[in-house]
């Protein structure tokens, strides 16, 4: 094998270990890539709570099928919020509501139950992220309704 042949061969080996081990992340890098990732679980939570609440609010109504999510959102502490409308006994639409805490045992509470007005209050009057989309996926609604 000639000099020539053996540097080239040493240059590839060099070239295809570096190819294969990229240098080690930097503190900071650790540190961002900690923060997206729990970022993504911390969406995702809210994206599966906002869903759950949506289909556990529909269940519970007298007509299922006539229920739409007007508004859905994430509100302080990382509360479900939910604004919907649904067909009332004698056919006529009723706006209704339902908030999820983002306390220890995460209670939801719909708009005609005992504690609800103090839970919508507190946790519910200033959204930080609009889910609204998503739960009328959950539920299929149309969008145009």
């Amino acid at each position: 094998m000639s000099n020539r042949n053996y540097l080239d061969l040493v240059l590839l080996c060099m070239l295809v270990h570096k190819r294969n081990n990229p240098p080690p992340e930097t503190q900071e890098q650790r540190e961002a890539r900690f923060f997206r990732e729990h970022e993504e679980r911390r969406k995702e939570r809210e994206e599966r709570k906002v869903a759950i609440l949506t289909l556990a609010a529909r269940k519970v109504q007298r007509n299922p099928a006539s229920f739409a999510v007007e508004d859905a959102y994430i509100g302080k502490d990382g509360a479900a919020c939910i604004v919907y409308r649904s067909q009332n006994g004698f056919g006529g639409m009723n706006r209704g509501y339902v908030v999820q805490t983002g306390d220890a045992n995460e209670t939801a509470i719909m708009d005609h139950e005992r504690g609800f007005t103090k839970a919508w209050n507190k946790v519910c009057l200033t959204g930080t992220r609009d889910l609204t989309r998503y739960a009328q996926y959950q539920i299929g609604q149309p969008r145009d309704r």
